[in-house]
């Protein structure tokens, strides 16, 4: 299954080398907020396969600059059920589908393909949103450039504090990046030190993480569309 979503990431070259990023970006603010064994495991696997239902969307769709019609747009967002169904008929991934399946939904209920709400939506599917979402800033893409680092972070605070995300959430991941030192830059190299100096909401300890998250009304954007500040954000 993960060569499969590697042959995916492939027929779209702007997206090289963006599964592992989350799959590393998911999995070290796993640790980060202190999840358990399984739940980092969920989060590696979930990196590299949550969009593994693109597989069956035309490369033609993917890799088209600009806009998508509302057709379009409608056939991308069924990679989440389709990739949900690939999932399913492999018994050892039952604890990936909700990361495979929600990781586009929105805390507001907006979100697809089930319009969730709130805690509704699971917490690993709430990670791999907000990576994905950062790594799509970051990297270059055929409808968008490529933000810095302080540009991406400051959009996707924004963001949250417009209650489009967990602030929670956000603000944890993008200490984890600044603090760290480690940033992997929009041509996909890992740069040390990019992130230092950026200033960052202050983080609730990881176990209290989650008991304001469910209150913060965050969404993930839908694909292709015009997120604050102009600027695209969808993955």
């Amino acid at each position: 299954m993960v060569r499969v979503a590697l042959t995916v990431e492939g027929r779209d070259p702007g997206t090289a080398e963006h599964c592992r990023r989350l799959s590393n970006y998911a999995t070290a603010l796993g640790q980060r907020i202190g999840l358990g064994a399984d739940d980092l495991a969920a989060l590696r696997q979930g990196g590299y396969l949550h969009d593994i239902g693109k597989i069956a969307i035309p490369a033609a769709v993917l890799q088209k600059r600009g806009a998508l019609s509302r057709d379009e747009r409608t056939l991308v967002e069924q990679h989440t059920l389709i990739g949900d169904r690939f999932c399913a008929a492999v018994p050892a991934l039952q604890h990936v589908r909700p990361i495979v399946r929600h990781h586009h939904e929105r805390l507001d209920g907006s979100g697809y393909p089930d319009g969730l709400r709130g805690d509704e939506i699971p917490l690993l599917a709430r990670i791999v949103g907000i990576v994905d979402v950062f790594d799509a800033l970051m990297a270059a893409r055929p409808y968008k450039d490529a933000m810095p680092f302080d540009r991406a972070a400051e959009v996707l605070q924004l963001e949250a504090t417009r209650g489009w995300r967990c602030v929670d959430l956000v603000s944890t991941f993008l200490n984890m990046v600044a603090c760290d030192g480690v940033l992997t830059s929009p041509g996909g190299a890992i740069e040390a030190g990019g992130g230092r100096g950026i200033r960052t909401p202050g983080t609730l300890p990881g176990s209290t993480v989650f008991k304001t998250a469910a209150f913060n009304h965050s969404a993930i954007p839908p694909h292709r569309t015009t997120p604050v500040a102009a600027h695209a954000a969808g993955s």
